[in-house]
């Protein structure tokens, strides 16, 4: 979803920067929250995707998983929102190699594949 415009958000959050795309097409959004008075990160679904991501973070409480603070659709209707807390810091690399088995191993931080 890279030609996404976030006026189409509404005037609740004003649009800081892209922070990536998101793992179900979407798109994630650095903005100021109008009503929360901080910025926090958005994540814009694609149009006719349901917020399941939504409702299973929703009920989530861990150290590890960020706070969902609240959803949304789009001015037009087309595209389902939530927002949540903004995590600050690096994106860690994330690189694939193949195991014996065939199946994909990952690696996060070292920015390098395991030989």
């Amino acid at each position: 979803m890279p030609n996404f415009d976030p006026s189409a958000l509404g005037c609740r959050f004003e649009f800081v920067e892209t922070l990536g795309g998101g793992g179900s097409g979407g798109v994630v959004l650095r903005c100021a929250d109008q009503v929360l008075g901080r910025e926090v990160a958005v994540k814009v679904l694609p149009p006719g995707a349901t917020p399941e991501e939504f409702k299973a973070l929703r009920g989530l409480q861990h150290p590890g998983v960020v706070e969902v603070l609240d959803q949304g659709r789009s001015l037009a209707g087309d595209h389902a929102w939530f927002s949540m807390d903004l995590v600050e810091g690096s994106r860690a690399p994330r690189t694939t190699s193949r195991s014996r088995c065939g199946l994909a191993s990952w690696s996060v931080g070292s920015g390098t594949s395991p030989g």
